[in-house]
């Protein structure tokens, strides 16, 4: 398992080289297209939800990479104001949709995602 920390400003200028890295990370497993941009989506919406919390002035995003996942956490998710903001609880479902596990908890939003790798040959 590959282990990667990004630690960036609580600002959304930073929103795109987050998605960078994390699309980045998995181009080596051969993804279809699909996976990439729901990879960048997700990463997207974990880091607004973060973002529009305003809890910390920090973000760190830990990131694994395994042969059949990539699964991450992003710092400064508060759960009550997720539940409390209906703008928070649109992201927290785009994110239910595309993640294969979703959980937010201990002040971070961690997200499961598994790996379909295409066939080089069809």
């Amino acid at each position: 398992m590959d282990h990667f920390q990004l630690t960036l400003p609580a600002d959304p200028k930073y929103l795109s080289l987050a998605r960078l890295v994390a699309s980045g990370i998995v181009l080596e497993k051969r993804l279809p297209i699909d996976d990439v941009e729901d990879i960048q989506l997700l990463m997207t919406e974990s880091l607004n939800l973060a973002l529009i919390s305003k809890v910390a002035q920090e973000l760190t995003i830990d990131i694994d990479l395994s042969e059949g996942e990539i699964s991450f956490s992003v710092s400064g998710v508060d759960r009550d104001r997720v539940e409390g903001d209906e703008k928070l609880r649109f992201s927290e479902m785009i994110l239910d949709s595309l993640a294969d596990g979703m959980s937010i908890d201990g002040g971070a939003i961690h997200i499961v995602k598994a790996l379909r790798t295409e066939d080089p040959l069809g």
